[in-house]
């Protein structure tokens, strides 16, 4: 009898040690295929700034060596693209406990209504995974933001071979430089990189419902946050840090049409159902509502006063604590020709 318990105990035992090494061996080829994702989306990246820079702007040189790159929040420009072969992910806690400001390196998806389209970042987090978005220092030439005088975007560029591709978007000190598409729907770009390309890092991308001109009362852009390895979005997230909108209160938007400051006047964590994805207001006192009910929910304090009549920007993106929770920076469009006089 004590022969059999004891052999039963070595048994299971025996399956507990190899369920084990099943699921690390799991892990470790999930983490392995995240890593090669953030290398290819890094590579697509600089290739995109590459041709989004005017040749007046930046001549792009075809003859530099690939080398190492520091990630998606270099700036617009890099000297060497991103080495494609990189096979390492680093690991983050859920959110930063300290959001560092634009010139110091961080420590480390979306909700809509029941008669809304589908929630793009629905179903897209259940691997949620942080990004450490590097913030590169001052003066070393990377993560500054594009021009704000003149668009430096040369978009009849990037649309011959990106067609999709409606904005350039810059902010949090450069931590997010990217381009911004627009799908048929809101699902496609949720796992592909502008190029078509399938990688679960996806791409940020504009509302496929609003104009691609920006000039709904309204606009939404989606982007993934993730715990390790990538996320266009994720640097969003310091703005939990009260005081991280003196240091980075404003983000530059550059499209055909023109280029906008965006101005920061909320932050929050909301309910993917509880915020009010409307894109066009019926009347001045319909905007009155809806903003001083954005500005109620706000965990930040600002000087911007949006009113009746101004076009809003909303970047959304998820907040890694549960699949149901949305983070949403609130912006004001203020032409860059206007923000300058």
């Amino acid at each position: 009898m004590r022969r059999r318990t004891k052999r039963a105990y070595r048994v299971l035992l025996w399956l507990l040690l190899a369920m084990l090494l099943a699921a690390a061996g799991v892990a470790g080829l999930h983490l392995w295929q995240l890593a090669r994702d953030k290398a290819r989306a890094e590579r697509l990246l600089w290739e995109m700034r590459q041709t989004a820079l005017s040749a007046q702007t930046n001549p792009v040189q075809t003859d530099m060596l690939p080398g190492p790159a520091s990630g998606p929040g270099d700036g617009p420009l890099l000297d060497t693209p991103p080495d494609a072969g990189a096979d390492t992910a680093a690991g983050g806690e859920n959110t930063p406990s300290q959001p560092p400001s634009p010139g110091q390196a961080p420590d480390g998806e979306t909700g809509r209504p029941s008669d809304a389209p589908p929630d793009p970042m629905s179903g897209a987090g259940e691997d949620v995974l942080h990004d450490t978005p590097p913030v590169p220092t001052p003066g070393n030439g990377a993560g500054q933001e594009l021009p704000a005088h003149a668009c430096p975007v040369d978009f009849a560029a990037l649309r011959a071979r990106y067609p999709d591709v409606t904005a350039w978007l810059t902010g949090c000190g450069g931590a997010i430089d990217t381009p911004i598409v627009q799908g048929a729907d809101n699902m496609y770009y949720l796992d592909h990189l502008p190029d078509g390309t399938n990688n679960r890092l996806g791409a940020a991308f504009l509302d496929s419902e609003n104009r691609p001109s920006f000039t709904d009362d309204q606009s939404f852009l989606f982007g993934h946050h993730m715990d390790t390895g990538g996320g266009v979005f994720s640097p969003l997230l310091y703005y939990q840090d009260a005081g991280y909108w003196r240091e980075a209160p404003d983000f530059t938007l550059h499209t055909p049409d023109g280029c906008y400051l965006a101005e920061v006047f909320a932050a929050f964590v909301i309910q993917e159902r509880a915020y009010p994805y409307q894109r066009e207001f019926a009347s001045a006192g319909e905007m009155r509502t809806f903003l001083g009910e954005v500005c109620a929910r706000s965990q930040i304090e600002t000087s911007v006063h949006p009113a009746p009549g101004d076009r809003i920007l909303t970047l959304c993106t998820c907040t890694s604590k549960t699949n149901d929770l949305r983070y949403v920076v609130c912006t004001r469009l203020v032409p860059l020709a206007d923000a300058e006089g």
